[in-house]
């Protein structure tokens, strides 16, 4: 099917443990990914740009051409750089960066050539400052008597597409933001013809307001524009003196995501701003009933599927600290099937949730799942032996049997040895082999997918060593070690059916 865009764009991949955070110093703090275009067509960073507002883990996107933009060859860097509070969670394998725009087909050029000065009145101008970039360097303005600041930009276009000329960064002073996005006048230029297009914006911690906004300069002529002519553009924006801090949450804390089947004690934090107020209820997710303390509950709070139930009403003391945390004990009781919870967390206005929590309830969920067992089933042999008996193992749910060495029940190695007779001649057929991400002679062997029929959960195990016998004698064997790396979160069954590798 054709990519109606006419670009393709590569991946950013990287490895974190859960936990990790930008803020911590200890995982990555952004990269870079590349925007190719399709066979026939050429792509510009004019053209690109980040949806905004940007997702929760993004503080800014930008885009360059590595090259000239719309020749061949060209590609568009885009470089983001994650939010200082972006931590790494349990199942986040995959995060979308959304990229708008399109690759443009190649056609005969006619270019003109352009002379534009880009000027800031730092007189009229209030509370702020420009800078403006090409190919990603600054470029030094001249000043006037009168506190003009200019930059002229020059070079040549295609008049049959929209050109990259430059790029604006306009930042408010300490202490202000900017309640609109700054906007310009041409003077001496087709109406038009030169234009901003938003790449993205930043926000200082704990403001809504916008203190930086970050556009492309683009522009499109069918004739040549020079500053003899007296072509120029006047940027024009005005910061406002700050709100105050806005109150938030910013962090959720409840441990691992897994809960013993046994039950558990957890200590539940909710981190956030002095005089931040919110709701909260922690519960069943088959019947969103609160499991709570009555003793704790002091509030009848609003939860979506099913109205007003028992939970707290908090608002965070001012202790002169800028972040003040919220503790409280939560018992998850035993169970005998596996079960899922809820913690929900509702900001009573003027307070917000940060953009690195689900602004949905839930904000988290916690899973309690019962021990997971692995067996092994050899089927279909056809001689007097019969089939082998099943092999079983339980675990302990996501856990790999390094972690929960101190349980004696739980294994990390062990054997297959099937011994097989029959009164007739057994020989051997096709050749036994194992995946653990593909096919293999054993069904539901791959942990990392859902498709096989049932799923194998999560359970991931290598067999190594296989060794496969039969020489027209009345016995044969089939053995082979077993390592366990990882327990999943539900039972599997794995089969070998041995009337595809001996026959009788």
């Amino acid at each position: 099917m054709p990519n109606i865009y006419n670009f393709s764009v590569s991946e950013f991949t990287f490895t974190e443990a859960i936990t990790d955070a930008v803020y911590a110093g200890n995982m990555v703090s952004g990269g870079t990914m590349t925007i190719f275009a399709d066979n026939g067509y050429t792509v510009s960073a004019i053209d690109f740009s980040a949806n905004n507002p940007l997702p929760g883990q993004f503080s800014s996107v930008t885009f360059a051409d590595s090259g000239t933009a719309a020749t061949v060859g060209n590609t568009v860097i885009v470089t983001f750089v994650f939010s200082t509070l972006f931590e790494m969670s349990a199942g986040l394998t995959t995060i979308n960066l959304p990229i708008s725009g399109h690759g443009r087909p190649i056609t005969e050029k006619r270019t003109i050539g352009y002379s534009i000065k880009i000027n800031d009145d730092t007189v009229a101008n209030l509370n702020g400052s420009t800078v403006v970039k090409v190919g990603g360097v600054i470029q030094t303005p001249t000043t006037s008597a009168e506190g003009i600041e200019t930059v002229t930009l020059t070079g040549t276009a295609d008049i049959s597409t929209n050109t990259l000329i430059g790029n604006l960064e306009t930042t408010a002073d300490n202490g202000f933001v900017f309640l609109n996005s700054p906007n310009i006048v041409l003077q001496n230029l087709p109406a038009g013809s030169v234009f901003l297009q938003l790449e993205s914006v930043e926000r200082r911690d704990g403001e809504d307001d916008v203190h930086i906004f970050k556009h492309k300069i683009g522009f499109r002529s069918n004739v040549d524009i020079t500053t003899s002519a007296g072509a120029e553009v006047f940027v024009q924006y005005r910061g406002f003196a700050a709100k105050s801090t806005t109150k938030e949450i910013t962090r959720i804390v409840s441990g691992n995501p897994e809960i013993s089947i046994s039950g558990e004690t957890r200590t539940i934090q909710v981190i956030g701003s002095p005089g931040a107020e919110f709701d909260l209820s922690v519960t069943k997710a088959s019947d969103n009933s609160s499991i709570m303390d009555v003793n704790l509950v002091n509030a009848d709070v609003l939860h979506e599927p099913a109205g007003l139930i028992k939970g707290i009403n908090k608002t965070l003391a001012n202790s002169g600290q800028n972040f003040v945390t919220y503790n409280f004990t939560q018992e998850f009781p035993k169970q005998s099937s596996a079960t899922t919870y809820h913690i929900n967390v509702t900001p009573k206005s003027p307070t917000i949730l940060n953009s690195n929590i689900t602004q949905r309830m839930p904000q988290v969920i916690l899973n309690q799942h019962i021990n997971p067992t692995i067996t092994l089933v050899a089927s279909g042999f056809l001689g007097s032996s019969g089939n082998p008996a099943n092999i079983v193992y339980t675990g302990r749910p996501n856990k790999k049997p390094a972690e929960i060495r101190n349980n004696k029940k739980v294994v990390e190695f062990f054997q297959i040895n099937y011994q097989l007779t029959h009164s007739g001649a057994i020989n051997k057929a096709g050749t036994i082999t194992w995946s653990s991400t593909g096919t293999s002679s054993w069904t539901n062997s791959a942990f990392n997918s859902a498709s096989t029929t049932p799923a194998n959960h999560g359970n991931h195990i290598e067999i190594i060593n296989i060794v496969h016998t039969a020489s027209g004698a009345t016995t044969a064997s089939l053995t082979a070690d077993v390592i366990v790396k990882k327990f999943g979160t539900k039972d599997v069954t794995m089969t070998i059916d041995l009337n595809s590798f001996f026959t009788v």
